[in-house]
Parts: structure tokens; C-alpha cells; sequence
């Protein structure tokens, strides 16, 4: 597998748990349609990041991953996990 294959995995389930992490601010929030809209923004670039994943395990190469976009997307992945921790821990 490419470095692509892991780089997009990793990005993909730092997606999903930020989106958790946004559901579980939803209780202890004032502000619950504002987290469920970023919940569920995320959630769809999870998404989005699996049918990327989906199309690279099976060997669909017709639209191949540019590293330099993927590590970008693993950057924003990383910021939206540590930024939904950083909101999580202070409540």
C-alpha cells in the first residue's frame, strides 16, 4: 500500500472521532445547533475521506491522491481533532 493509503486511514479516523467529540459537546453546550452543524460537517468530510480510502484499496487509480493535498487534509484532520479535545476538556 501507498503512503497515501495511511495517510488518508489515519485523516479518516481523526474525521469520525472529532465528529464524536462534537456530538458528546452537544449535552453540555448552549450553543447545540452550532455543534450538530460542525458535527455533521465533519462527519461528512469523514465520509468523503473514506470514499477516497474506498476508491485507493480498490485499486481505482483514475483520479490517483496528491500527497501534498492529502498531508494538507491530514493537517486540518489533525486541527479539528485537537481543537474538539481542547473545547471537550475545558467543560
Amino acid at each position: 500500500m501507498s503512503d497515501a493509503f495511511f495517510i488518508i486511514a489515519f485523516s479518516s479516523a481523526l474525521q469520525y472521532a472529532a465528529a464524536l467529540l462534537s456530538l458528546r459537546l452537544l449535552v453540555d453546550s448552549p450553543q447545540q445547533r452550532a455543534w450538530i452543524l460542525i458535527a455533521a460537517a465533519v462527519l461528512v468530510m469523514a465520509v468523503r475521506r473514506t470514499i477516497t480510502l474506498y476508491h485507493l484499496f480498490s485499486g481505482d487509480l483514475s483520479h490517483p491522491p496528491d500527497s501534498h493535498a492529502e498531508l494538507v487534509a491530514l493537517s486540518i484532520s489533525i486541527l479539528m481533532f485537537v481543537g474538539q479535545c481542547a473545547h471537550a476538556s475545558k467543560n
